[in-house]
Parts: C-alpha cells; structure tokens; sequence
C-alpha cells in the first residue's frame, strides 16, 4: 500500500510548496507586474499626454468639447434607462397610454416627494428652534433675569 500525503483543509498550500514552486509563482507574477507597467506607459503616452497637452494649449476648445461629451453621455445613459424601463412595461403587457401616463406621473410623484421632504424638515427645523428659544428662555427667567 502506498501512503499518500492527504492535504489538511486549514493547511496553507503555500507551506507544503518548495521554493522552487514559489519562485516559479512569484516571478510570474513580477512578470505581469512589469508588462503592465509598460502597457500602462504606453497609454499614458499616447493617449494622456496629447489629450492633456490639448487641454492646457486650447483651454476653450476642451472644455466645450468635455461639456459636449459629459451632456452625450448623461443624455445616452438617461435614455437607455428609460428605454429598458418601457421594455419592461410592454413585457409586462401594459397599453402604450399606460406607459405614458406611467413616465407622466413618476416625475410628478418623485417631486411632490421632495416637496413634502423639504416642508416636514422645516417644519422640524421650526419646532426645534421653538423649543430650544422657549428652554433658554425658561432657563433665563429661573436664572432671575438681568440683575
């Protein structure tokens, strides 16, 4: 019969390794470490430093170009998300005036919201300041006023 080693489930698999084996992982991974640098060299090179050369030179052109850009994509990302919403309403069955009152409402819902947020916390505000006048004042007057 031949004894085999079984490995102990708590047991580190890099304590039962040989050096060899760990010089093997370690410079592999020294390795990566290095190509990815360089990659990273080249990007920088030639993407950053000409786009930020650009940026510093035609400081107006840039910033018109980065506005163009950031509105693009915040307008392509809010269109994708209401597009998938509506996908997902006529999946569910829902008629096209359903929808629509749906897109119609939810902004209204969500203000009237945000309304009511804003009018409870001043509320809260008022009330908080009410009472706080109302202690200093008790505790002007049990202090015995101006002597």
């Amino acid at each position: 019969m031949k004894a085999t080693k079984v490995m102990n489930r708590d047991e580190n698999r890099y304590e039962r390794e040989s050096i060899k084996d760990r010089v093997k992982e370690l410079s592999s991974l020294s390795l990566l470490t290095v190509i990815i640098a360089v990659i990273s060299i080249f990007l920088m090179n030639m993407i950053v430093f000409p786009l930020s050369y650009f940026a510093v030179n035609n400081v107006t052109a840039f910033n018109i170009i980065l506005k163009n850009i950031s509105l693009l994509t915040i307008s392509v990302i809010i269109i994708l998300i209401l597009y998938g919403k509506y996908k997902s309403l006529r999946r569910m069955g829902m008629e096209y005036t359903s929808i629509l009152f749906y897109f119609l409402k939810r902004p209204l819902h969500y203000i009237t919201m945000t309304l009511f947020t804003i009018t409870l916390f001043s509320l809260l505000i008022v009330i908080i300041y009410y009472l706080f006048s109302a202690n200093y004042y008790l505790i002007y007057k049990l202090a015995g006023g101006v002597q």
